[in-house]
């Protein structure tokens, strides 16, 4: 009688596999320490007109712009923006599969006030 309890509730476990869907959560490690990163190439603050929340760097590259409107530190070609360059092509290659939702809907540049809806997008530039 075990035995084929047990088989029922497998069985069944099985049958319902396909329609059960796990959610995983990107894991982007030191990036969120970030509030403007670049993995090559200099990085420009908002200068007065706003702020970085959090590290501001680069891997290679220069930056500027920045004075006092970040609330961390500054990495240029560190320890720490080094693995963030790693962590950044670890999330690139994770979300490189995702299926777009808003394909070309948005310009290059993120800001001024941008109004975003939930979605993938994908931005030719």
């Amino acid at each position: 009688m075990k035995k084929e309890l047990k088989n029922i509730f497998v069985f069944v476990l099985l049958l319902l596999a396909p329609i059960l869907t796990f959610s995983q959560t990107l894991q982007i490690g030191i990036l969120s320490d970030f509030g403007a990163f670049t993995g090559t190439g200099a990085i420009t603050g908002p200068g007065a007109t706003g702020s970085a929340l959090g590290d501001v760097g680069t891997n290679a590259g220069a930056i500027s712009g920045f004075n006092t409107s970040y609330t961390g530190t500054q990495h240029n070609n560190n320890s720490v923006s080094i693995q963030a360059r790693i962590d950044l092509l670890k999330a690139y290659i994770l979300l490189s599969d995702i299926f777009v939702t808003q394909p070309g809907t948005h310009a290059a540049a993120f800001g001024s006030g941008d109004t975003l809806t939930p979605g993938v997008y994908s931005i030719g530039s």
